[in-house]
């Protein structure tokens, strides 16, 4: 079966329309997304409705956290402190600063993710 037919197809098609409802209803359907995924679905989120973007930035902050090795409290400050400042005037810095963070970390998946969302958006 190719990826048009799949969960995570439909999924990562969700993801590339950029509607947050798709996106989450396509999430729904896996039985797990792992850290680069759950991230682009928050990134998603953004566009949406500010509430709900927060509610799963903080959940996501929580999991990067646990998944990380030796992450430090002013690493996860600057992640969290990013992932606010990606909805607001300075999403340009917010986001260099996470994937300067990411790559620190050999997370280039991470930082892929903020920078494939964040040059998508300079486009738009």
């Amino acid at each position: 079966m190719t990826t048009k037919g799949t969960s995570y197809g439909r999924f990562l098609r969700a993801l590339s329309s950029g509607n947050p409802t798709l996106a989450l209803a396509a999430a729904s359907e896996l039985p797990q997304l792992d850290l680069a995924d759950a991230l682009a679905l928050c990134l998603v989120l953004r566009r949406g409705d500010a509430a709900r973007y927060s509610r799963a930035a903080v959940r996501w902050h929580a999991r990067f956290c646990a998944e990380v090795r030796g992450l430090g409290v002013v690493e996860s400050q600057l992640v969290l402190s990013a992932l606010a400042a990606l909805g607001g005037p300075d999403a340009g810095s917010a986001a260099h600063a996470l994937v300067g963070l990411f790559e620190s970390r050999d997370r280039g998946d991470l930082a892929r993710v903020v920078g494939e969302a964040c040059s998508s958006e300079a486009t738009a």
